[in-house]
């Protein structure tokens, strides 16, 4: 969306009418219809915004991150997104800035793939507060579930669309080749019409 913002300090210092930004994502089926409950994984480079913990003090800190953390830099060549995965693979992007040291105050320093933990550092010289904000950016990966609701938008995107078709029909003909195929003779001829969406396949 035009205009939108990606972190919740910069939604916040917008103030009234700033929104943060979303996404949307379409997932299809390479073989048959989607099912409720099957399974799938997207990545995108996200946001996340984090708190520095209570007792930092001048640092180091670790903190463990929500979503997996997949390569972003490729800087072991291999082109594969699940390995080689360090701190050069997420960044800082929005936090505190004392002004001592040019830009943010958190550097990271470090990440263990196996726990979804980072390691930060402090600029030399900067304080930084327990309690404030920081956001970090990275490539995400999320694994997802299709919902119970892409059945219910199926049939309902269906009954609306036949409900745009019925006022222009004049007469129904039944074929008796035709197990799920209404055959509706209309003005402009003959409009074959499914009796609905195609059922989830058995498991």
């Amino acid at each position: 969306e035009a205009g939108c913002l990606f972190t919740d300090r910069e939604v916040a210092a917008a103030g009234e009418g700033a929104i943060k930004c979303g996404f949307n994502v379409a997932y299809d089926a390479p073989a048959g219809d989607l099912t409720t409950g099957d399974r799938f994984s997207i990545a995108y480079l996200g946001n996340e915004d984090l708190v520095l913990p209570t007792f930092i003090g001048s640092g180091p800190f670790e903190i463990r991150l929500r979503n997996t953390v997949l390569d972003l830099d490729n800087a072991d060549g291999d082109s594969d997104r699940a390995t080689g995965i360090t701190g050069a693979d997420i960044n800082v992007v929005d936090g505190p800035d004392g002004g001592i040291v040019d830009g943010i105050d958190l550097i990271v320093t470090g990440f263990d793939p196996h726990t979804n933990v980072v390691s930060f550092a402090v600029q030399k010289g900067e304080s930084i507060k327990p309690g404030d904000s920081f956001t970090v950016q990275y490539l995400n990966k999320e694994d997802l579930a299709v919902p119970a609701t892409s059945e219910v938008t199926q049939q309902r995107l269906y009954l609306e669309a036949i409900e745009e078709i019925l006022p222009e029909i004049n007469k129904i003909i039944v074929s008796p080749d035709a197990e799920s195929v209404l055959i509706l003779g209309g003005r402009e001829g003959l409009t074959p019409i499914p009796l609905g969406p195609s059922p989830a396949p058995q498991q």
